[in-house]
């Protein structure tokens, strides 16, 4: 059997492991925090993953908040379009903020919205799979 061929090449990029989970990722990340979504949308998001990837880079982070959800919407058709195999790449998102909506449950880190915020999350993110989900949870000053 052939082995599968490889899109991905990490030219001198470094890898780090990701705490004990045996998970390596780039030293650098590409993120959609000020962009993706908001200000940048379409061919330009592509461009932007494709030189990041070109150069080594095999991790992108988005967030629910990110561009009110619009961010994993962009990051997602992207990495749709560009094919990439599924296991070359590591695509994290983050939960707590929302997207921007005002109803009390759909911001925070009750169970409701973080099992909602996730299934939303696979649902936009047009890969229906992520690498690292991660629970923010701001520090607040006491009572």
């Amino acid at each position: 059997m052939p082995a599968v061929e490889s899109a991905f090449d990490p030219k001198d990029m470094q890898f780090r492991h990701l705490g004990p989970t045996g998970l390596k990722v780039s030293v650098f990340s590409l993120g959609g925090w000020l962009t993706y979504g908001g200000t940048q949308n379409g061919d330009i998001v592509k461009q932007c993953l494709k030189t990041a990837w070109d150069h080594g880079i095999n991790t992108f982070d988005t967030a629910e908040t990110y561009a009110n959800g619009e961010s994993e919407v962009e990051m997602g058709r992207a990495l749709q379009e560009l094919a990439w195999p599924r296991d070359e790449y590591v695509l994290t998102t983050k939960i707590f903020f929302g997207t921007g909506r005002k109803e009390p449950n759909t911001r925070g880190l009750s169970r409701k919205h973080v099992v909602e915020g996730l299934k939303s999350s696979l649902n936009v993110s047009i890969s229906h799979t992520l690498t690292l989900f991660s629970l923010i949870d701001p520090i607040l000053p006491p009572p």
